[in-house]
């Protein structure tokens, strides 16, 4: 990876995948099936337009969850077919015109760090949350916290209703 390049993948290496620009917004989501994904407190997610991410290499394959979100929606995780890594998500609201990337999965995931919280009523006590940085027991105020220029983009994406033709339906 060079300069200003934004890619990522997955544990095993089988899977790369490319942003064509940096993401519309990085947030960090303490529900429990982020939890459950991450395995860990709380999962980093950087929604991107579908068309704006590309599979380099691999092949991945596609897992509705055991359960629904905690805000009562079902999403699809799309994985690594070799390792079943974890790499991005398409959440109902947005269908699949954008991938929520795991922001973990990047190359240089702390140059994005999370612009809010979410679902913080699920937090782990312990964790402490910085100063400054919106947290909201459910789903963090979008129109507040996300730039314009973000917000266009993601408007534009929806009604193009992307379709990524090189993700498998399994």
């Amino acid at each position: 990876m060079t300069g200003s390049l934004i890619e990522g993948g997955c544990g095993c290496g089988a899977a790369r995948y490319r942003l064509a620009s940096p993401p519309l917004f990085v947030h960090c989501c303490h529900c429990t099936v982020c939890q459950r994904h991450s395995g860990t407190a709380f999962a980093m997610n950087a929604p991107i337009e579908s068309d704006r991410l590309m599979l380099l290499q691999g092949e991945l394959s596609r897992h509705p969850p055991d359960r629904s979100a905690d805000d009562g929606e079902t999403s699809v995780v799309v994985r690594c077919k070799a390792c079943a890594g974890l790499l991005w998500s398409h959440h109902p609201a947005y269908g699949e015109a954008v991938a929520l990337v795991y922001a973990g999965t990047l190359d240089r995931a702390a140059d994005f760090p999370p612009g809010a919280h979410c679902f913080v009523r699920s937090k782990h006590p312990w964790l402490r949350l910085p100063e400054g940085v919106p947290a909201a027991e459910g789903y963090y105020d979008m129109d507040a916290c996300w730039p314009e220029a973000s917000k266009r983009r993601l408007a534009a994406a929806l009604a193009r209703g992307q379709r990524k033709p090189w993700v498998p339906k399994t």
